[in-house]
């Protein structure tokens, strides 16, 4: 296998719909792509914007596959009895690649966005039309009006690692991307605090955003990303649709009615 003979002998820990993640006998994880678009490159280079680069070893292109090589993290993916510890680490850390602003946030892709699910989802108006409300109200009274920072964009459990006490490191790269930081919360929001009951959620996702005075766009966000998961199952895992909206609709319902309550 010329993987083992580049890397040495190598075992499977992981992977998605992009890629393949080994673990080798060096100590380190190698991600190898699934398809030969210049991920590899492109992931290095958003975990060196993120102030990750002493991590890397290094970009490779083996027998006509692409692969990241990383130092291994002595971590786990958070879970139910280790996110609490790891969110003050992990709002420092976003807080730190949040810090450099850009240019202003294009909302026209948002807009866009609105009206696509609008239709797609039309099936579930009643349930949804506070998310939509929500959204509209947003727009037109200029909260989402800002300039953009540098964002993982994908911060569910898998991807934030915590080491006790204290080491935090957030992984998977590829979809980073100049944009509004309250996205991010709003994705860690539904994709990794889905694991504490909905109050405790809503505590900390508000004092983690409250730091970084992105909490009065959060709600639009949370809204967003929860319309896009819905949509996302709705045209390519329609058959996890209804798990999907029945996990994250009454917690981010309850969210919207009860947010500016704490």
């Amino acid at each position: 296998m010329p993987l083992e003979t580049a890397f040495g002998k190598l075992t499977l820990i992981g992977g998605g719909y992009h890629s393949r993640v080994y673990a080798n006998d060096r100590d380190q994880i190698i991600k190898v792509y699934k398809h030969n678009l210049g991920m590899h490159h492109l992931e290095a280079a958003n975990m060196t914007r993120a102030g990750l680069g002493n991590w890397l070893v290094g970009t490779f292109e083996v027998a006509g596959q692409e692969a990241l090589v990383m130092k291994r993290f002595a971590g786990a993916p958070v879970d139910v009895l280790s996110i609490k510890a790891a969110l003050p680490a992990l709002g420092a850390f976003l807080r730190q690649i949040h810090q450099e602003q850009f240019e202003p946030i294009d909302l026209s892709p948002l807009k866009r966005k609105l009206e696509l699910f609008q239709n797609s989802l039309r099936a579930y108006a009643t349930s949804l039309e506070p998310y939509f409300a929500c959204l509209e109200n947003a727009l037109q009274q200029g909260i989402l009006e800002t300039n953009s920072s540098f964002c993982h964009l994908d911060l569910w459990f898998e991807n934030i690692l915590f080491n006790p006490p204290n080491q935090v490191r957030v992984v998977d790269w590829h979809k980073a991307a100049l944009d509004d930081p309250a996205r991010d919360y709003a994705i860690l929001f539904t994709g990794t605090l889905e694991l504490l009951p909905i109050a405790q959620a809503t505590q900390a996702i508000l004092e983690l955003s409250r730091l970084e005075g992105v909490d009065k766009r959060l709600p639009a966000y949370v809204a967003l990303t929860t319309l896009h998961d819905l949509h996302w199952f709705s045209e390519k895992q329609p058959e996890g649709f209804q798990a999907a909206f029945d996990l994250k609709v009454p917690r981010v319902t309850w969210f919207l009615e009860h947010v500016h309550s704490f």
